[in-house]
């Protein structure tokens, strides 16, 4: 068996082949989210993913089609089969647990262990393979507690709304921005949203998540919500700010707030352990910090796929 990087991630046992959130989907292809860096750009074969990463994904690209699957139902195909359980990322995100003959494997996509606003956190379930990502996997990476952070966040947005100012909030317009609503609606704020986020947010009330927002162009709140690569730095009329847990670890143009959907180095930890692997393969982000890191305080065999480490054999 071969795990194997290139058209993002794939799976190699005998005569089977599967990707793993493949940029381009051929063969049997699995989507873990909705967001970009993990989805297809182009389909060949239709991929297996939740219904709500399918209906998100349908907003931009309405010809795609999906075999979709729900959580914690067991698949069978061919050789293998294969589960989708909640990843507590974004709506729709999943782990995916696969069983082959003699062993199993579990490919986390990126996942979030603790609940937010709007999404359970993930549970992990044992395998001999885990394949996981590691987007803050780099060694003392710790998020704040989340609740100090929200109510920095709504504190700061209700100070400049009493000074007379509009405040816009940068956010990625899957996740981070119906969760932006979801906090702002919490403390009785109505948002304005561009006319992106507005369709995503519409997905998201359509599988029964309450989220209150209007158009950019209607009369609420002076709050708006957008992509945060649109986001500009203040002005005398115009206070700004973005959402992402990177706000902790990296200089940004504007004020950031790190509220995060992801796990902390310190929570992948634990994540690893309890799912209990016999082999860990780290997949995205710190890969060589984290795996290393594996190996050192869990004694648990772990190897990076990265560029320099495209192919990886294994015996099971």
């Amino acid at each position: 068996m071969k795990i194997i990087l290139g058209n993002r991630f794939g799976i190699k046992k005998e005569k089977i082949t599967i990707l793993l959130d493949p940029i381009i989907s051929d063969f049997h292809s699995f989507i873990s989210h909705a967001h970009g860096d993990h989805s297809p750009i182009e389909i060949i074969k239709e991929p297996f993913a939740t219904k709500e990463t399918s209906a998100l994904l349908k907003v931009s690209n309405p010809e795609f089609s999906f075999k979709e699957v729900s959580y914690n139902k067991k698949v069978k195909l061919d050789n293998f089969s294969f589960e989708f359980l909640n990843a507590g990322h974004i709506l729709g995100s999943s782990q995916i647990y696969f069983e082959f003959d003699g062993f199993s494997l579990l490919y986390t996509g990126d996942i979030n262990t603790k609940d937010t606003f709007l999404i359970k956190k993930a549970k992990p379930k044992e395998a001999d393979i885990l394949m996981i990502e590691s987007t803050y996997g780099y060694p003392g990476y710790k998020f704040p507690n989340q609740e100090e952070v929200v109510n920095l966040f709504i504190k700061w947005v209700k100070n400049q709304l009493k000074k007379g100012y509009k405040v816009e909030i940068g956010a990625y317009q899957i996740g981070k921005a119906q969760e932006a609503i979801k906090i702002l609606n919490e403390f009785g704020i109505v948002p304005k949203v561009t006319e992106t986020i507005r369709r995503y947010s519409e997905v998201y009330k359509k599988f029964g998540i309450k989220l209150n927002y209007c158009s950019a162009k209607e009369n609420c709140e002076d709050v708006l919500i957008k992509p945060v690569q649109l986001i500009r730095k203040s002005s005398s009329k115009v206070k700004t700010c973005v959402l992402t847990g990177w706000a902790l670890f990296r200089k940004l143009n504007h004020l950031g707030f790190p509220i995060s959907d992801h796990s902390d180095f310190y929570e992948l930890l634990e994540y690893v352990k309890q799912v209990n692997p016999k082999k860990v393969i780290v997949v995205h982000g710190f890969t060589k910090e984290f795996a290393k890191e594996v190996r050192k305080r869990l004694r648990i065999d772990a190897i990076h796929l990265d560029e320099s480490n495209p192919e990886i054999s294994l015996k099971f």
